[in-house]
């Protein structure tokens, strides 16, 4: 029932808690200003009696017979007797005889209904200095009351009024505020997909809205960003898998229509390598899908740089057509030794693939940790592609996806995004240029000595 009745848009909400808000604190202070108002009143009523009882004491001290030139006034003797009146006052005492033992020192106060005025009537007295006689003086509190309730009267008005008035600029006020994240609302329902290029409005000036619609644009660029490489990542894979799939379906009906025992074997090996090829292709595409989510499991142990690629060129030696050299310094690091191998293979085989004849690896230690270069003969990148080499499915020419013995090298066109996934696994840094010595292609591998967390 209580969420029935809460407002569910924003707008009326603030409205409403602001109205609140703003009720209780001008009731408050219209309470306030009527309460110091009735105590100034009652001040100045005090004030002026006190200065009316103090003149005719002052008569009364220089002789006692004297007139009392006071609009509402008594003297009154030791017992209570009126001794003198003003004309107006009645001839009966305007104070008791509990109300004549309480004045002693000072001014008293009393508030009671008496003859001759007004009621409510107030009075006040004092002793007359050096004698029992006791002077007295009232009016009236009429003229004050009908004050006080003439402003109960005008604040009962203003206040329903201001109240009005202020309900009807704060619903301005908010409108006008939160016109641009209706605006924002609208927009946002248009855009139908990651990948659209409309952008929210962005509104004028720095407050929270407009450094909410930055932040909304900004993580819509960075979704269509992503969008776009996720699409071209699946159409680049649907174009890897379609060949594959088309020869080993067609070999394996090939075998099936062919009685040739020869012919058969020879579609049952085409067959096989091109289901290695699909089974090496899932394995890169799953190693990349866990890099990018961060779970890219490494198993780090303190080596020698140049040692263990020592080693992983000698197995390379064995495998594709080209010379694999390693040299340099001793550098220690702390690496994964199975992902380290496979980075040295899939640079290695891509030079390969580029038509190189011979590899070169040199180690050394740099300001920031291990320096790997990795250099080749061949014919170098493409210019055009220099900047997107680590990237998926990027080939340069026809002779990085030659065929050797039969075989494909690996094929995938993953190798250099794979190699750039685990260096950066390591929390390191690769980049490619054409500026090798040996003339073709230089990659070059920079790895902390510590074996840290990618930032």
């Amino acid at each position: 029932m209580t969420r029935r009745l809460w407002p569910q848009s924003l707008r009326a909400r603030l409205t409403l808690v602001v109205i609140t808000g703003a009720s209780v604190l001008l009731v408050v202070g219209m309470g306030v200003l009527y309460l110091v108002l009735e105590h100034q009143l009652r001040t100045a009523v005090d004030d002026g009696l006190r200065a009316r009882v103090d003149d005719v004491t002052a008569l009364a001290v220089a002789r006692a017979d004297t007139p009392i030139d006071d609009p509402y006034a008594q003297v009154l003797g030791p017992d209570g007797e009126v001794l003198s009146a003003s004309p107006s006052a009645p001839e009966r005492p305007l104070l008791g005889p509990e109300q004549r033992a309480a004045v002693r020192d000072g001014v008293v106060f009393v508030d009671a209904a008496v003859p001759g005025l007004a009621p409510p009537a107030r009075l006040a007295a004092r002793v007359v200095p050096g004698t029992n006689r006791i002077v007295v003086v009232g009016t009236s509190l009429a003229g004050e009351e009908a004050a006080g309730d003439r402003l109960l009267l005008v604040l009962g008005v203003a206040l329903p009024s201001l109240l009005l008035m202020l309900a009807l600029v704060l619903r301005w006020a908010i409108r006008t505020s939160l016109r641009p994240v209706s605006a924002l609302t609208t927009q946002a329902a248009r855009i139908s997909t990651a990948g659209s290029a409309d952008r929210l409005p962005q509104p004028a000036g720095r407050d929270e809205i407009a450094e909410l619609a930055s932040t909304l644009n900004g993580m819509l660029d960075r979704l269509r960003v992503s969008f776009e490489r996720e699409r071209a990542f699946v159409d680049d894979a649907s174009h890897e898998l379609r060949t594959p799939i088309a020869v080993l379906r067609g070999e394996l009906e090939l075998a099936l229509l062919d009685d040739d025992p020869a012919q058969m074997r020879r579609a049952v090996e085409i067959a096989q390598a091109e289901a290695e090829h699909l089974s090496n292709l899932a394995v890169d595409l799953l190693l990349l899908a866990r890099q990018r989510a961060g779970a890219l499991v490494l198993q780090h142990s303190r080596v020698d740089l140049r040692e263990e690629l020592t080693r992983a060129a000698a197995r390379l030696g064995l495998v594709v057509d080209v010379a694999v050299s390693v040299t340099g310094d001793t550098v220690a690091a702390t690496v994964d030794v199975a992902r380290l191998e496979q980075l040295v293979t899939n640079l290695v085989t891509n030079a390969a693939e580029a038509g190189a004849r011979h590899v070169r690896l040199t180690v050394t230690r740099s300001d920031s940790g291990a320096l790997v270069e990795v250099d080749d003969d061949g014919p170098g990148f493409p210019d055009g592609l220099l900047s997107t080499v680590f990237d998926r499915f990027t080939r340069g020419d026809a002779a990085r996806t030659r065929r050797t013995a039969g075989k494909s090298l690996t094929g995938t066109g993953l190798g250099l995004a794979i190699a750039a996934s685990v260096v950066r696994a390591h929390g390191g840094d690769i980049s490619a240029s054409n500026d090798s010595p040996l003339g073709g292609a230089r990659v070059r591998i920079q790895l902390p000595l510590d074996g840290s967390e990618p930032s």
